[in-house]
């Protein structure tokens, strides 16, 4: 089981809407070829990736934290969870202590697809 988690600084519009849609659209067929259920889809529009302010991401861990069974986060690239290294493993390792790994389904910014941290 997995979810998703979309992030855009851009500002509400046509173009935000587009970039989100994107996200998931990347995230959903890489969830379809590996054959993972994905139970839900969180969003932080117009949030700046070097901000913690992340209403979709504190609702995710809150959703995860209650979760029965651990999951996996897919995200499009890197630069969708943070743009700051420090908030970066932050938000990583609170993953992990909850037993879910985030997993980069592009291979934006130079990174592998796939791989799972």
């Amino acid at each position: 089981m997995v979810v998703i988690y979309c992030r855009t600084a851009c500002t509400p519009g046509k173009e935000k809407d587009d970039a989100l849609h994107a996200q998931e659209k990347e995230c959903r067929a890489y969830a379809k070829t590996h054959g993972m259920e994905v139970t839900g889809v969180y969003y932080d529009p117009g949030v700046p990736g070097m901000s913690a302010d992340r209403p979709g991401w504190h609702a995710m861990m809150q959703a995860l934290k209650n979760a029965s069974a651990p999951h996996g986060i897919l995200i499009r690239d890197i630069s969708r969870l943070a743009r700051d290294f420090a908030l970066s493993d932050e938000m990583e390792t609170a993953c992990n202590r909850l037993g879910h790994t985030i997993t980069i389904v592009d291979t934006y910014c130079g990174r592998r697809a796939g791989r799972s941290f």
